[in-house]
């Protein structure tokens, strides 16, 4: 979310976005709890001057020194390394283009996917955060509205398991935003990004989820929330998101409300529940196939 933004988290109720060529489960599967999590005390992972410190440290260099490191603005992803995590969150500061050591960063716009190394009880870690931007398509053609956005931020990943085709490799879901101009707040969606490299960088796959209500420039604004990522624990692989959405489309502002829209056929191009759109953008099938 862009910064003094109230942030909604969803409600557990999904909409499942597949990998296309991963089957789903024909019925209701039994799933065996591995554990039983209990919260026994609020516990501060992370504090101001942690942040402050870490933000003075990330590279690229931070170019919005209003609301410096502003992190995490989403919630957090995390793929296991030897001898720790890596974790994925926003930084909901804006990202100037610059040049820094012979490259270009940034994509002026707020939010990022900042990358750090920890442990679950300090997830900041004590290296130098990696705060890095989502790059284009080198095609256009796979995400027509990249430009229309003003916040893209994600954290929720998705590594690849050895064995499978592009193991190792990350699938993120991200949290964009266009903003409504005349009311001042912001339409979001879900969209999908990619790295080889362990989230150095991140190249845009395409947008995949739009609720029912369509964008406005005077609409009150819509927040989609921050996509939980799900993977089912079941040989036949499927990914779900978490979101909120509308039960209807009221012609002017609402309260969004959580739902629970079926899944989209993985041949489908673009399935519409009565709550959201599911864009099956052309990049899905070769996520399996070439592995993200």
């Amino acid at each position: 979310m862009s910064i003094g933004r109230q942030v909604f988290f969803p409600s557990a109720l999904a909409l499942c976005a597949l990998l296309t060529g991963l089957s789903l489960p024909s019925a209701a599967e039994t799933v065996t709890d591995v554990c039983t999590p209990k919260i026994i005390a609020n516990k501060v992972l992370v504090t101001a001057a942690q942040r402050k410190a870490a933000g003075n440290r990330a590279w690229p260099p931070l170019t919005d020194a209003a609301n410096g490191f502003a992190w995490p603005d989403t919630e957090l992803g995390v793929a296991k390394i030897d001898g720790g995590y890596v974790f994925f969150g926003s930084d909901g500061g804006y990202h100037e283009r610059q040049l820094w050591e012979d490259q270009y960063y940034g994509n002026n716009k707020y939010g990022s996917v900042t990358r750090t190394i920890g442990t679950l009880d300090n997830p900041l870690g004590t290296e130098d955060p990696i705060d890095v931007t989502i790059n284009p398509n080198p095609d256009p053609s796979v995400n027509p509205f990249y430009s229309a956005y003003d916040y893209m931020g994600g954290g929720p990943v998705y590594q690849v398991p050895a064995g499978m085709p592009g193991a190792g490799k990350l699938l993120m879901v991200y949290h964009a935003e266009i903003p409504t101009v005349t009311t001042q707040s912001f339409y979001s969606v879900f969209a999908l990004a990619s790295s080889s490299n362990g989230g150095m960088s991140w190249t845009d796959l395409g947008e995949i989820v739009r609720i029912n209500q369509g964008y406005r420039t005077d609409m009150d604004g819509y927040d989609i929330g921050d996509a939980n990522l799900v993977v089912s624990p079941t040989p036949s692989i499927s990914i779900s998101i978490f979101l909120i959405g509308w039960p209807t489309a009221p012609p002017t502002g609402g309260t969004p409300s959580p739902f629970s829209p079926s899944p989209a056929p993985p041949s489908r191009r673009c399935s519409t529940t009565p709550s959201a759109t599911i864009r099956a953008h052309p990049s899905l099938k070769s996520i399996t196939k070439a592995g993200i």
